[in-house]
């Protein structure tokens, strides 16, 4: 990473992946924009908190988001400066056992809606769970066409939490 050109990254959804991603990644040096609809998620991270427990994550939010590198905004314009976009949006079971991709198909189309009005590559990483083939059925076709676009798929195979709610939750 130059540090006289930092990489910018946009996290869509600032759940817990997204929110814990987001501040890591600006920790690092990166200058991260958050995306939400949710305002109050938003709000909590413009004002330098983060918008749930998770120890160490409120100082990691202040921190970065005084220094400048975190932000938050509930417009997704911000992807028009991004390298890289991470997709962390929910994909809640539906009653048939489906996973719900209405969130993740709202990332794809915001994304898609701003792709042409770029002047460097994208990448985008899906970091929300879905089901094999996923990539290929509904986030690569909004992307045909756009040879500076590239899909990557990053799948969150950790159980999330700390070790002492890990721990809680076994037993």
């Amino acid at each position: 990473m130059n540090s006289e050109n930092p990489t910018q990254v946009a996290v869509l959804g600032l759940g817990y992946v997204g929110c814990v991603t987001a501040a890591c990644l600006a920790s690092l040096g990166h200058h991260v924009l958050g995306i939400d609809r949710d305002q109050h998620k938003v709000d909590h991270v413009l004002n330098g908190h983060a918008p749930f427990y998770e120890p160490g994550l409120d100082q990691l939010v202040r921190e970065n988001t005084a220094a400048g590198r975190l932000s938050a905004s509930s417009s997704a314009d911000g992807i028009a400066n991004a390298d890289i976009a991470l997709i962390c949006v929910g994909t809640p079971s539906e009653k048939n056992g489906n996973l719900g991709l209405g969130q993740l198909r709202r990332a794809i189309e915001e994304i898609a809606a701003r792709v042409s009005k770029r002047s460097k590559p994208l990448t985008i990483a899906i970091r929300s769970t879905v089901f094999p083939g996923t990539c290929e059925e509904v986030v690569l076709p909004a992307f045909a066409g756009h040879a500076d676009v590239s899909v990557d798929f990053l799948p969150e195979l950790q159980q999330q939490g700390t070790e002492e709610h890990q721990h809680e939750a076994q037993h």
